[in-house]
């Protein structure tokens, strides 16, 4: 796909808001869900699995470019970070609460390890 096809997938994703949201009511109806992705296919002509490849790469590229962008300073100022300059950086912006979400639940996850007691093993008679 080129940039602007591109952009324009980023959009219909967007705008199938099911797809992406947990909260949407009809997040977990497998049929609407096909729907959605059948509706995505047909306007770019292709097919669902390759929506569904593509849905995965877009949700993949934005995390990382996120987390370059917050790790790479800009010239002197350390208060200042760079934003990415790809082409479709921006339009991603929409996934950005998905992505604060799973950072906090890995940052939960990491900070409730189980404490596991050691077993006593003092047999008495």
């Amino acid at each position: 796909m080129d940039e602007n096809r591109t952009l324009q997938f980023i959009e219909a994703y967007k705008a199938a808001k099911l797809l992406r949201d947990a909260n949407h009511t009809d997040y977990c109806n497998t049929i609407k869900i096909n729907d959605a992705l059948e509706r995505v296919a047909n306007e770019f002509n292709i097919g669902v699995s390759a929506v569904k490849i593509k849905i995965k790469n877009l949700r993949f590229y934005f995390p990382k470019e996120r987390q370059k962008s917050l790790n790479r300073k800009s010239g002197s100022g350390a208060d200042e970070t760079n934003v990415s300059s790809r082409f479709a950086y921006a339009p991603h912006s929409f996934l950005l609460r998905i992505v604060r979400r799973l950072e906090e639940q890995r940052t939960v996850n990491k900070n409730t390890k189980i404490r596991r007691t050691p077993i006593s093993l003092h047999l008495h008679k």
